[in-house]
């Protein structure tokens, strides 16, 4: 069409464009993580991780998974390293707390020197994380804090958990 002979691409060429981001992004993993983590149906409805912890047939290695996930810390940590297929170096943004995290998938990712929402739980000897948000590059990372600010949400670790179920709107900027 008439845009493509101006530069400028077709509806199909942006959709295509976008899927491809998605695909890089992997916004699923994030999405999940909300709707167990810090989705309430009203403002005083548990999360489906509180409901699954307050069902008493749980097995206590469950109940024990869910405690951790339910008491992770959430931030913004920014990969130092990453030796692919064992591990990430990251330092959170907030606090400059380091913490070595035991991820396969992540970890072979190209994700050193991005900023990485998530949040970190300590299981036994192992460090695991759940993605909290998009990746962030470090020329996104200063309009996020500003976006989140805006948002009401103070920015710390603790302020970050408070208001978990704004960490989406992240997403509008990185799209």
């Amino acid at each position: 069409g008439r845009e493509s002979e101006k530069g400028g691409g077709t509806g199909g060429d942006v959709a295509r464009e976008v899927f491809r981001e998605l695909e890089r992004l992997q916004p699923l993993m994030s999405v999940m993580e909300w709707l167990y983590a810090d989705y309430r149906a009203t403002k005083k409805s548990a999360t489906l991780l509180e409901g699954r912890l307050k069902s008493a047939s749980r097995p206590s290695i469950e109940r024990t998974l869910i405690e951790a996930r339910i008491g992770a810390r959430l931030s913004i940590y920014r990969v130092d390293a990453a030796t692919p297929g064992a591990t990430l170096e990251v330092e959170d943004i907030f606090d400059g707390t380091r913490v070595t995290i035991h991820e396969r998938a992540l970890s072979g990712c190209g994700v050193e020197g991005l900023h990485l929402p998530m949040r970190i739980m300590k299981l036994g000897e192992w460090t695991v994380t759940g993605l909290a948000g998009p990746p962030l590059t470090p020329f996104q990372i200063g309009p996020a804090l500003e976006l989140l600010e805006s948002l009401g949400i103070e920015l710390s670790s603790d302020g970050l958990r408070r208001s978990a179920h704004l960490l989406g709107r992240l997403w509008k900027l990185v799209l």
